[in-house]
């Protein structure tokens, strides 16, 4: 009973189960509890409606059940949003085991210990190969965005904490596409070079899919004893006629903006994103 992931599973059922802002059928979440194969995406889909009803949202989990479709639909001010959370990593990880040079196993001894003892020899591959973190990220989500309805406020929050090698330069090149600099012409190799321009080609999930409004990056850690969440939010970039954008005031009731504010519907305008996307 002293567990730690046990008592941060039971303090999120019962916030679930009691408040007026959430509804649900009990018996469908416990079953998802009971698999072990839903069992983390469940804990990241409690998580999400517990926020988005600490925000005012009235939350129904499975709202299309038995049908598949988004997890949870949550409503503010009349108007509904859908949103798609977790993911079963399970396969992916089996796959990436297979092909690892290296698989390390941790037991644990009962006690904390100062360290862990370890070496590893191994040759370097040459000529190195790139990570592919990134295309992981983006399959992932493409498998997903087919359970988001058409024409609705759609949000896909993606739980990543046991995404190894997976870093904000990943994130960003799945969503918005690999990075690309361009260097101007000197005239010989004693010139210096000129100024540098910045990028993005049209590799970028979120260019390709008008379901999805917003990606939410969620990192859950374990700190002084406690179960604490972060989500940042990643709104789209796309500018079709097709794609709902959302304002700033609607991102930041899913997380942390952070730096990408430009991006929201109020403060992107058309115009200049059509001419980003020439320009890439």
């Amino acid at each position: 009973m002293d567990d730690l992931w046990l008592k941060y599973t039971e303090s999120l059922v019962r916030d679930v189960l009691t408040s007026r802002n959430i509804t649900l059928k009990p018996e469908v979440l416990a079953n998802k509890l009971k698999s072990k194969g839903d069992f983390v995406s469940t804990l990241a889909e409690m998580e999400s409606a517990i926020r988005l009803a600490q925000q005012g949202f009235a939350v129904t989990l499975e709202p299309m059940a038995p049908e598949k479709g988004p997890d949870i639909r949550a409503d503010l001010k009349g108007v509904p949003y859908f949103v798609l959370p977790g993911a079963n990593l399970t396969e992916k990880h089996h796959a990436i085991m297979q092909k690892a040079d290296l698989i390390a196993r941790f037991d644990h001894l009962g006690k904390q210990q100062q360290g862990t003892p370890a070496s590893l020899l191994q040759p370097r591959k040459n000529p190195p190969e790139p990570v592919k973190d990134d295309e992981r990220l983006r399959n992932i989500l493409e498998q997903k965005r087919g359970q988001l309805p058409k024409g609705e406020r759609g949000i896909i929050a993606l739980e990543v904490s046991e995404m190894f090698m997976l870093s904000e330069f990943s994130i960003e090149s799945a969503l918005y596409g690999d990075l690309v600099i361009r260097f101007q012409r000197v005239a010989g190799p004693h010139e210096p070079v000129g100024p540098v321009e910045q990028s993005r080609n049209n590799r970028g999930f979120l260019l390709h899919t008008s379901r999805v409004s917003a990606v939410v990056i969620q990192n859950r850690q374990v700190q002084d004893g406690e179960v604490k969440n972060r989500w940042r939010v990643y709104p789209t970039n796309r500018a079709d006629a097709d794609t709902i954008r959302l304002g700033l005031a609607e991102l930041r009731l899913f997380g942390d903006v952070e730096d990408r504010d430009h991006l929201s519907a109020e403060n992107a305008p058309a115009i200049a994103i059509e001419r980003n996307k020439s320009r890439n």
